[in-house]
This record gives structure tokens, C-alpha cells and sequence, in this order.
């Protein structure tokens, strides 16, 4: 995937990031830690440690970097306390998934552990992979029933019906549980492909536990990355996430099943872009200029997106081929009615507590007219200016 075509499909590039020492020097060591290598004494002498740890926190890696930096010296306090946080946060993780997961395997819900849940374990070291929440997939027809299991087990309801899953938290436990692995107004095309997840899935003899197979699970994170992608952006952690599972099964992976697939959804040239440069970063292989620059945009996104890709990607997608007023008018009220996956990244505890909304859209006006005037004032000259193109 050339620059050009990214940009043309509304992909916005970061131009003003420049591929520094820092980032360099954090992708070395995340190299270091999946590969378990240990680095040079001489570069790690090098390196702007404090530098480093805040490009990896941005990216919920702060803990795959300190398993490389401590085989080599002491861990400074920071990553010290940023693997401690990762492996407690894991564990909790663990206690009370297996909690929930037997709930459900007595009630005879069927369920698919999805995301960090699988990935953490193709990693070498217990806390490397660092995990938010724990996202599973479950009998859609069975929600009440998890809801009811859910509240047995200490968790309040923040979100139920509202979208493609369910948000359950205690204490600093999330867990979000799907009905669907996409939204169908959102992604109907992801929607309609996993319509009937079943049939694509393989359950465990015993219990009502499912797993995708090993290309089936390739599939689904590249479409999951793809639409992290296409809105606020996606980091460091899902590209490692693929150069992880890469490394253990693209030999084994039916490349002719996945060919047809990713044509058919689409992804042919995201998927190649992706997997280069995944395995170009973490195998020590040096990327060109273009490479770099579409590099960056995962480095300027971090591990949940940002606003300002979010907003320009999501211009592309209202004016998509129409340059109309109407269609431009519909896109400045939703700069300030932000909601679904914007206001998700941009401003989480509103989007638990929804009845803060009226409050948010109110302090989003008064920001915009008193703070970044001017900031307003550009980006309506650029969307005025702007000419979608395929």
C-alpha cells in the first residue's frame, strides 16, 4: 500500500511526526523483548530511558519494554512499576475470567475470548502484553442471562443493548461482552461476514469455549486493526500483536484461503502494508522512506487512536465521493455531537456515564470558541476546501 493510495482512501497521514532516536530506540527494545534477544550494553547506554518510557506508555508497552531493559541493567523504578502493574492487572484479569468463562460453561452459554485475550499468550514473558479490558463473544439470544451472571459476580452494568457489546466493570476490572464482533450500522460489511460466526469457529469438546482457527483468527485481527485503523488511528501494540502471531504461524497459514478472504473484504493492500511493516520493525530490518512515513501514522495514533486522526478520517467518510453542503453541515454537527468510537477514545467516562453528554457537547462549543479560535477557523477553511477523492 503506496502513500498516495493511503492518503486517496482517506488514511491521514501524520507529515509533521518525525521518525526520531525515541522511537527508534523503543522499537528496538520491543524487538529485543518478543524476539528475547538482549540488547547491546553500549546502545542501552544510549538511550533516553525516560524518553523511551513515555512513547511506550502512549502505547500500552511500557511492560514489553522493561523485559528487555532489565536482562541488561537494573529496571529504572518507571518500568519497574509499569511490568508490577501489568502482571498484577493480568492476574485480576485471569482470577475473574475464569470465574465468568465457568458461569458460563455451567449456564451453557457458548462464548469466543477475543483481542489481548489470546494474544497474551503469544507472548514469552506472563504481563508483557498490557490489556485494558478483556473483550469476549457470546450467545446473542443469552445476554439477559449473562447480565444476570455478570451482576452474581459483583459487576455493574455500565452499558447494556446500546451497541455490539455490553461493558461490565468492578472495581478496575472491564470486561466487554459482544453479541456481534462489529457494529452493522458501522461496519456492515464485517457485520454481514460474521453473521453466522459459527460456522467459522471450533468449539472445545466439554465445554461451550470456541476458538477461531488459525486463519480465521488472522482475519479477524487485521479486520479489527483495519477499523482502528480508518478511524482514530491504531498503534504500536496491534502491529506487535501481528508480528507476535506472525512469527509463530506464517508458515502454517493457508495464504491462498486468506487471499480470497481479504479480497473479498477488501483488505488485500491494508493486510500486505500491515504485515510488512510489522515484521520490518520488530525483526531489525531497515524501512525506506515511504515505509517510515506510513510507520508514523501508527506511531502518532497510540494504543486507542487519537481525536485529530479520528476527525479527518471520519471527513473522508461523510463527504465519501460527495463534496454537497449538506453532506459538510452533517459533518460539522458531528464534530460537536461526538459519539460512538470518538467519544469513546476522546472521552471514556462520558461514554460510560451517557447522561454527561448534554454537559460535554456544552464545554465542546465553549473550548472551541474561547480556546483554539483559530484551530476552529482552519479546519473549517479545510473542510470547505476539501475534495473527497478515490
Amino acid at each position: 500500500m503506496t502513500e498516495e493510495l493511503v492518503v486517496k482512501q482517506g488514511h491521514i497521514l501524520d507529515k509533521k511526526t518525525v521518525y526520531t532516536k525515541e522511537i527508534d530506540d523503543l522499537i528496538y527494545l520491543l524487538s529485543c523483548s518478543v524476539n528475547e534477544i538482549d540488547p547491546d550494553i553500549e546502545r542501552m547506554n544510549q538511550i533516553d530511558l525516560d524518553a523511551v518510557y513515555e512513547l511506550a506508555a502512549f502505547h500500552s508497552l511500557a511492560a514489553a519494554v522493561s523485559f528487555a531493559i532489565e536482562k541488561v541493567i537494573e529496571l529504572p523504578y518507571i518500568f519497574d512499576q509499569a511490568k508490577k502493574k501489568a502482571i498484577r492487572k493480568l492476574a485480576l484479569f485471569d482470577i475473574e475470567r475464569s470465574k465468568i468463562l465457568s458461569c458460563f460453561n455451567k449456564e451453557g452459554i457458548w462464548y469466543l475470548p477475543l483481542k489481548g485475550i489470546i494474544f497474551k499468550d503469544y507472548y514469552s514473558k506472563y504481563g508483557m502484553r498490557e490489556m485494558s479490558d478483556n473483550d469476549i463473544l457470546c450467545d446473542s439470544s443469552r445476554m439477559q442471562d449473562v447480565k444476570i451472571i455478570m451482576g452474581r459476580l459483583g459487576y455493574i452494568c455500565e452499558e447494556f443493548g446500546e451497541a455490539n457489546h455490553d461493558v461490565y466493570l468492578k472495581n478496575i476490572i472491564a470486561f466487554e461482552i459482544h453479541r456481534s464482533l462489529f457494529n452493522e450500522k458501522d461496519y456492515n460489511v464485517y457485520f454481514d461476514y460474521y453473521k453466522d460466526i459459527k460456522s467459522r469457529l471450533v468449539c472445545n469438546d466439554g465445554s461451550y469455549e470456541c476458538c477461531f482457527r488459525v486463519e480465521d483468527l488472522y482475519i479477524y485481527l487485521l479486520a479489527h486493526t483495519y477499523k482502528h485503523y480508518i478511524n482514530g488511528g491504531i498503534g504500536l501494540r496491534s502491529l506487535l500483536d501481528t508480528y507476535v502471531f506472525l512469527k509463530r504461524h506464517s508458515k502454517e497459514l493457508d495464504w491462498n484461503y486468506l487471499n480470497n478472504e481479504f479480497a473479498f473484504l477488501s483488505l488485500t493492500e491494508f493486510e500486505k502494508m500491515n504485515r510488512e511493516l510489522a515484521q520490518k520493525a520488530f525483526s531489525g530490518m531497515l524501512m525506506d522512506d515511504e515505509e517510515k512515513q506510513l510507520f508514523m501514522y501508527y506511531v502518532s495514533s497510540g494504543a486507542y487512536g487519537i481525536e485529530d486522526h479520528l476527525w479527518k478520517n471520519s471527513l473522508s467518510k461523510e463527504l465519501s465521493g460527495n463534496d454537497s453542503k449538506s453532506a459538510k453541515r452533517q459533518y460539522y454537527l458531528s464534530r460537536v455531537l461526538i459519539r460512538g468510537e470518538m467519544l469513546k477514545i476522546s472521552y471514556p467516562f462520558v461514554y460510560r456515564y451517557k447522561v454527561l453528554l448534554p454537559g460535554l457537547y456544552i464545554y465542546r462549543l465553549i473550548k472551541a470558541a474561547f480556546v483554539k479560535p483559530k484551530a476552529i477557523l482552519t479546519e473549517y477553511k479545510r473542510v470547505k476546501q476539501f475534495k473527497y477523492s478515490k
